[in-house]
């Protein structure tokens, strides 16, 4: 503990506030909780926010309302097609909830085998998705709440931490409170995939407060405790690697069991050695972590040879300055900033003499104020193993990266504006440290609110990541035309997708989704030349001949299509989706039959209960017309992998081909739990459900549809028909004329838009329409039909007769058309033959 004379000079409270957390000036050798609760808040900035001595549960609760109040929009948005499809939404082993199975793969995912549903070993954070699952469904609004809730907890758990060790309510809320809004914590935040963020934040605030109470009084359990938060918070994110330094740098301040001056006049050595010796079973844990991290992350880590380690000092410098200043200045922030050229020599060179400069200013003010010495040296050691030395992965920053080296910063800024006010004259202290507080927390409030609706779906993000990145983002324009296509904006993803190929043309996966792109826009001459001159152009590979033979398949090439998945397989034979592949191209080709013998090939060698090969049959049985072959094909897939979204659609498909409309809702439904946004499979629940007379929920499920595809014609045409046969002609016909102007080929939807203005009385409207029917579509009947009633409400029964003739010549023996006739012969017999 060091000494007022070595600190600088105090204030009474602030030696009261010593001797209450210094364990060697009290009798019994400990600071109480208590005790702490009870010491006045005295200091300068207490004053200069009121003075009033607020409880520290209550100071709680507001840091969590605020962080709630803040996050309060995320309950909206959406999963991103950035990590949260793989890692959550579509991976099976969290979407089936808390169970054995799954249990035992959250330990062995990236321990004991390598798998696309993970990117380290975090068990921890796996385990908190599959709760998600079974208190939420598998809609991303419950893992949305819940990331801002673990936000909150950890900054509720920051204030406590800086109270227990300072008993300085008023900079310790202050601090939280910038922890708790500050833009830069979003992306750990509103983004799904980040659950590791927030879960090793919250871990890393109760470490601390464990190792608080440590050392205030030494015993086993409270240390164990410290090493239980540390294993916890690892398990859940790999930054807890340095937690162990940073409480060394804990023990310079606010702890101050050593001093810095200490350090530099040799007195303080042997301390030091006994500091870091104390956290010695804390560092040992950490060895087998390093390992396994080294190993879950070897597949993305790049080599010195790709990256040589100069330039890597040179981006880790410029990389150091570029998060201070977005710690400092709040501006900018996007979801993936694009790969940039190593830094020249004057950008490394002014860089580096900004740090330099930091570091002798916090150092060289570490007597008086040793906070902003831990403050920097935090942000810099906590950021140190992101910082890019050592690259894994795509991105070389990411804001994520700030969520705990950030706190440094706030630590150190806050204390300083602490002492600041200690110089001003007490009638002003109150004055300036409220505007300061305020404009701060404020602006930045500001600030994060402005950015949070970026991050409410994919589109709203990599428009953000393009707008504001200083040179092209490849990346970020092939992920947003993966979120138009999706959306059914398939020209403009068209776009997006040419601009990636433009940016980064070594990348398949650009090819890739230009060609798929392309087929699905029907223009499947392109999106073979855009695949062949990329296969021709670079080194051959898997992706390339798959992603080829998909083109070649859609334009209806199957034999070219199997040459190339058959290479494909050459380059990876153990490549179950190219098998499957390769089946549809051989049905295409040579029939159902030969597809099957191939797949059965395949079943012999890889096993009979591959899913991808499962499903794969399942296919080839349904084109055939064998559905019960199919669907003993999808179930076991589902035995296999209960969560696969296509097989139970295609069950609910199955289903309501045989009129089994109950089962059929119950699969689409199935699905939709863990693939929310597939339309396609909305679209079949719409009509399943309207068949079943389920009126309401079928428009619910059509106006998703048009909400995600507003410019898809076909579903606004569904939605009318959904209104129209819940009795609300003007909404419906406010739908039809929408998908009219959209394609005004749609001869089946003027069709059903004449009858809706039929129903509202609209005669002369529902005329135009049915009569440009039967000019476009001369055998549609259900035109004739419609116009006939029309003419007859207009109270011409000769041209009513005439339309219903014209439609039994059309479809000989129909049951309403005979009818129709009937009935305007009784009637006319009735009249007494007056027509």
């Amino acid at each position: 503990m060091i000494q007022a004379s070595e600190q600088g000079e105090q204030t009474p409270a602030e030696e009261q506030d010593d001797r209450l957390l210094n364990p060697a000036a009290r009798p019994d050798g400990e600071a109480t909780a208590e005790a702490v609760s009870r010491s006045a808040e005295a200091g300068p900035m207490g004053q200069a926010l009121g003075g009033a001595v607020v409880s520290p549960r209550v100071i709680a609760a507001c840091l969590v309302v605020l962080v709630a109040v803040t996050y309060w929009q995320v309950r909206h948005f959406e999963y991103l097609n950035w990590d949260d499809t793989g890692f959550v939404q579509f991976n099976p082993h969290v979407q089936g909830g808390l169970s054995v199975e799954g249990i035992r793969w959250a330990f062995s995912a990236e321990l004991l085998f390598a798998t696309r549903n993970s990117d380290y070993w975090i068990p921890i954070t796996h385990l908190s998705r599959m709760v998600d699952v079974e208190l939420f469904g598998a809609g991303p609004s419950g893992p949305h709440l819940v990331n801002a809730l673990i936000h909150g907890l950890a900054t509720a758990l920051l204030f406590s931490f800086l109270w227990l060790a300072t008993a300085k309510r008023v900079p310790s809320a202050v601090c939280a409170a910038l922890f708790a809004v500050h833009p830069v914590h979003i992306e750990s935040v509103a983004w799904i995939t980040e659950r590791k963020d927030v879960l090793g934040g919250m871990f890393w605030m109760a470490g601390s407060i464990a190792y608080v109470q440590w050392f205030r009084k030494r015993g086993f359990l409270r240390y164990a405790a410290v090493c239980a938060m540390f294993v916890l918070g690892q398990l859940s994110k790999p930054i807890f690697l340095v937690f162990p330094c940073a409480l060394v740098l804990m023990d310079f301040w606010p702890l101050r069991r050593v001093s810095f001056p200490e350090l530099l006049n040799g007195g303080g050595r042997r301390k030091l050695v006994k500091l870091v010796v104390e956290k010695a079973p804390l560092f040992l844990l950490t060895v087998p972590f390093v390992l396994v991290t080294v190993h879950a992350a070897g597949r993305s880590i790049a080599t010195l040879g790709r990256l040589p380690f100069s330039d890597r000092l040179a981006h880790a410098t410029v990389a150091y300055a570029s998060y201070l200043r977005r710690v400092i200045w709040p501006s900018g922030f996007s979801a993936l900033y694009p790969p940039k050229p190593v830094p020249d020599a004057v950008a490394v060179v002014l860089c580096g003499l900004l740090l330099l400069a930091v570091t002798a200013g916090c150092f060289r003010a570490a007597r008086r104020a040793p906070y902003l010495a831990v403050g920097w040296c935090w942000f810099l050691g906590v950021l140190f193993p992101l910082i890019g030395l050592v690259q894994v992965g795509p991105q070389q920053t990411a804001d994520r990266f700030l969520h705990l080296p950030a706190v440094g910063i706030y630590m150190g800024l806050t204390w300083l504006g602490r002492d600041a006010l200690s110089r001003l004259p007490g009638a002003h202290r109150r004055l300036v440290g409220g505007v300061v507080v305020a404009l701060c927390l404020v602006g930045l409030t500001v600030a994060n609110q402005r950015y949070l609706p970026h991050w409410r779906d994919s589109v709203a993000v990599w428009e953000r990541a393009i707008a504001v990145s200083r040179s092209p983002n490849g990346l970020a324009h092939c992920k947003l035309g993966e979120a138009l296509q999706d959306r059914g904006r398939i020209d403009e993803a068209i776009l997006h997708f040419r601009e990636a190929v433009a940016i980064i043309p070594n990348r398949d996966f650009a090819h890739a989704s230009l060609s798929g792109a392309l087929t699905e826009a029907g223009r499947g001459a392109e999106a073979v030349a855009v695949l062949e001159k990329a296969v021709g152009s670079g080194a051959d590979s898997v992706s390339r001949r798959l992603s080829l033979g998909d083109a070649l398949l859609g334009a209806n090439s199957p034999a070219e299509a199997v040459t190339h998945y058959r290479e494909a397989l050459r380059l990876e034979p153990a490549n179950l989706s190219a098998h499957g592949k390769l089946a549809a191209a051989i049905s295409r080709q040579d029939g159902p039959a030969a597809a099957v013998a191939y797949l059965e090939e395949a079943q012999a060698k890889h096993g009979p209960r591959s899913p991808e090969i499962l499903m794969a049959l399942g296919g080839i049985a349904l084109s055939a017309g064998n559905s019960d072959r199919a669907a003993e094909c999808f179930r076991e897939v589902l035995q296999v992998r209960p969560i696969s979204p296509t097989a139970q659609a295609n069950l609910g498909d199955i289903a309501t081909a045989r009129g089994q409309l109950s089962e059929a809702i119950e699969w689409y439904r199935r699905s939709l739990r863990s693939h929310h946004d597939r339309v396609e499979t909305h679209v079949n629940l719409g009509g399943a459900l309207l068949q079943a007379g389920r009126v309401e929920e079928a428009i619910e499920a059509y106006a998703f549809v048009v909400k995600r595809r507003p410019k898809w014609a076909v579903a606004r045409g569904n939605l009318g028909q959904a209104f129209l046969a819940a009795g609300e002609p003007r909404a419906a016909i406010e739908q039809y004329g929408a998908a009219l102007e959209l394609d005004p080929s749609l001869t089946n939807i003027r069709q059903d838009l004449g009858a809706a203005c039929a129903r509202t009385g609209a005669f002369a409207p529902a005329r135009e329409a049915l009569e440009r029917v039967i000019r476009e579509a001369p055998s549609m009947v259900e035109a004739y039909a419609n116009l006939a009633l029309v003419s007859e409400a207009e109270g011409d029964r000769n041209q009513a007769r005439r339309l219903w003739t014209t439609a039994l010549s059309h479809r000989p023996d129909w049951p309403p058309a005979l009818a129709a006739l009937k009935r305007l012969e009784d009637r006319g017999a009735a009249d007494g033959g007056s027509e």
